[in-house]
């Protein structure tokens, strides 16, 4: 269809693809001769312009698909599993305490920690929330906190999570030259704080043009 932009946003993990358009998400299983369709997720509540399929993230059977834009900028996270017949919706969505905060921007999932990225929380300071996935559904850890953060650093912006470590972005950090900020998960499943990264050069930004 004309102006879906199919294949602005997609994710792939072992067998399975997911793209998101304008108009869905569609899906793909990985076969010995190539990728064959496997229907559309679908979230009842969705509608055009809400984001849905913009960040994704799988592990193994589960998705986790942000809709930053769904509740004028509020944003959502849904979670879905594949049961061989498709992607079905698991449990209630993810919302945000807060308005306008774009919740769902960014996702990563490692199959037992999920966190989620709020780059407009706090007049677009940003946010990040860390969850537990666990065999009766996401629970909340906490939100990851970044010290000495002000103005528009859209923290959130990206995230990463596996093998102990989450990193969020914050593009706009430090006057805009931006940053990386690290957690470590201790024993008891709490991130702490553990640093950022910023780029080693020290230099202006470079124009392609």
């Amino acid at each position: 269809m004309v102006g879906n932009q199919f294949g602005a946003f997609f994710e792939a993990e072992g067998d399975h693809l997911l793209v998101a358009t304008t108009n869905g998400v569609y899906a793909y299983q990985r076969t010995a001769t190539g990728w064959d369709e496997a229907g559309k997720v679908v979230a009842a509540d969705v509608v055009r312009g809400d984001g849905f399929g913009q960040a994704m993230a799988i592990h193994g059977d589960l998705a986790m698909i942000g809709s930053p834009g769904q509740g004028d900028n509020m944003g959502a996270v849904y979670i879905f599993r594949y049961t061989g017949d498709g992607w079905s919706q698991v449990g209630s969505k993810l919302l945000p305490e807060a308005a306008g905060t774009q919740f769902g921007a960014s996702v990563a999932f490692d199959g037992e920690n999920l966190v989620v990225g709020a780059p407009l929380a706090d007049n677009r300071v940003g946010a990040a929330h860390a969850y537990r996935y666990t065999d009766s559904g996401l629970q909340p850890v906490g939100a990851l906190e970044a010290q000495g953060l002000s103005g528009r650093t859209q923290f959130g912006q990206g995230v990463y999570v596996g093998d102990g470590w989450a990193l969020v972005q914050a593009p706009f950090a430090n006057q805009a030259t931006g940053a990386v900020y690290g957690y470590m998960q201790g024993e008891d499943g709490e991130w702490q704080p553990a640093g950022q990264l910023a780029a080693f050069d020290g230099g202006p930004p470079v124009s392609y043009t």
